[in-house]
């Protein structure tokens, strides 16, 4: 039993040997034992608009959906960020892809609720404003009396949400883009 142990972790750690040999990712994110495999994700990101002509268009649909939410709705609450965004590195497949980020935009959040007769409106005004900005098909995540949430992903794997429970929100999380100094040009390609 402990020769076949013994032979199982020699087995086990000549093929981790080879991978880093081979500049397989590390595991870890953000680092690489090679650059061959960064190297090869970094054109599929410089096909997406930065992240900062990101930062504006989302912030532009996320003001439209206030906006909308507060007047349509009447939420007597003032909107508000009781945070800061925060911004990490891009996920699987591009964990290891240098001069990429990730974007967890602050939340917006109205200490008004949406009421239960009003939240099919809410859902439908979600749906319209997303689907125009390129946002697929709308996700939910929770439907039960007085405590909902929604969700709507666009092709960079970006995620809006609006929830409602004792407050209302509104977050967003941009999906993985290039830096401005990685990408090489115009990014007029981000959808409107």
């Amino acid at each position: 039993m402990t020769h076949m142990r013994t032979t199982i972790v020699t087995t086990l750690l000549g093929s981790l040997l080879a991978a880093c040999g081979a500049g397989l990712s590390s595991g870890r994110p953000g680092y690489t034992m090679s650059d061959t495999v960064s190297s090869e994700k970094m054109p599929d990101l410089l096909e997406r608009p930065d992240i900062d002509t990101m930062l504006d268009q989302y912030e532009r649909i996320r003001t439209e959906m206030r906006v909308r939410l507060s007047a349509e709705l009447d939420l007597a609450g003032k909107w508000r960020k009781p945070r800061e965004p925060a911004e990490g590195l891009c996920g699987s497949p591009h964990s290891d892809v240098p001069n990429a980020v990730n974007v967890y935009m602050a939340n917006w959040v109205n200490n008004a609720e949406i009421p239960e007769d009003q939240w099919d409106h809410a859902q439908s005004l979600f749906k319209r404003i997303t689907g125009r900005h390129g946002f697929g098909d709308l996700q939910v995540v929770t439907d039960a009396p007085n405590d909902h949430l929604i969700r709507a992903s666009d092709a960079y794997g970006g995620a809006i949400s609006l929830g409602t429970k004792k407050a209302t929100m509104l977050s967003l999380d941009t999906g993985c883009h290039p830096t401005a100094d990685a990408h090489p040009g115009d990014t007029s390609d981000a959808p409107s």
